[in-house]
């Protein structure tokens, strides 16, 4: 049916447009779609706790769309995954100060406040997971935030992320450059892996951030109870953004997975976009 009709509109004349409309209202009123915004019933929520480990493979139990309301949740020792409207980002406590994985476009005092209701160390570090402004367009409020408690933010970057910010003057650029492909840098007595597999999959700079508690942080890549092909509209390499994932699931030591936006991830999302795509090239 649906291809039939992808053929009967392909065929329409330039001068058939202006009957589309009615077309689509005829469609609807045969067929509505209807929008879903709940888990499947086999999911595994988890009410949302700052101080209660999410256990794995278990989902935060908030709409499929977020509504703009604050969620923290507490995934390890040490790691906790914070919702800001339709953005996610991962914070890491440590002894003496915070460390961020992605600056969201909010106000620095929204994202200062939301780590201040898990700790009272300041933020001194920020990792940016990809150059896109959505994502990190907070960083300069941030950054400007703490100079004025006397904090100089120490931005970590890799050096394609380096190379991207220089050329689009999107975001501050990062005061420590990390080396392409698998490399780690220390935050405080940690070790951190920040790997940059390819040159272009969602951008031209996309790395994956693991902490030392295993908690992977990668951004627009695979949005669990959605289509996987839907993630591909924003795709700049379809090849690298597929070889990017591979590499995310071949790594062994991570147990949640900080997707962007959606609901905490597991490693048997990325095996599921992985197989959708496999079939679909199949």
């Amino acid at each position: 049916m649906y291809r039939a009709l992808l053929v009967c509109l392909c065929a329409l004349p330039m001068s058939s447009a202006l009957v589309l409309p009615a077309l689509s209202q005829e469609i609807q009123s045969v067929g509505p779609i209807k929008t879903y915004t709940k888990w499947l019933p086999e999911e595994k929520l988890f009410k949302p706790s700052s101080k209660k480990k999410l256990p794995v493979n278990h989902r935060v139990d908030i709409p499929f769309i977020i509504d703009g309301t604050v969620v923290i949740q507490r995934l390890t020792d040490r790691t906790y995954w914070i919702m800001l409207g339709s953005h996610s980002l991962t914070l890491f406590v440590g002894n003496e100060g915070a460390l961020l994985i992605d600056a969201p476009l909010r106000p620095a005092a929204e994202i200062m406040g939301a780590v201040k209701q898990v700790t009272d160390v300041p933020i001194r570090a920020l990792v940016y997971s990809h150059p896109h402004v959505d994502h990190n367009g907070g960083a300069d409020r941030l950054r400007a935030a703490l100079k004025e408690q006397g904090i100089d933010l120490r931005i970590i970057g890799s050096e394609n992320c380096k190379e991207q910010i220089q050329l689009f003057g999107s975001l501050p650029e990062p005061t420590q450059t990390v080396p392409n492909g698998r490399a780690v840098f220390q935050f405080e007595k940690w070790t951190f892996k920040h790997i940059t597999p390819v040159r272009w999959a969602h951008t031209g700079a996309d790395s994956y951030t693991i902490t030392p508690d295993g908690v992977v942080t990668f951004i627009d890549f695979v949005y669990p109870g959605a289509l996987p092909f839907q993630n591909v509209s924003v795709v700049q390499n379809l090849t690298g953004y597929l070889e990017f994932i591979r590499h995310v699931a071949g790594e062994p030591d991570w147990t949640h997975a900080n997707l962007g936006h959606s609901n905490v991830g597991y490693r048997k999302d990325i095996l599921r976009t992985l197989e959708y795509f496999k079939d679909l090239y199949t």
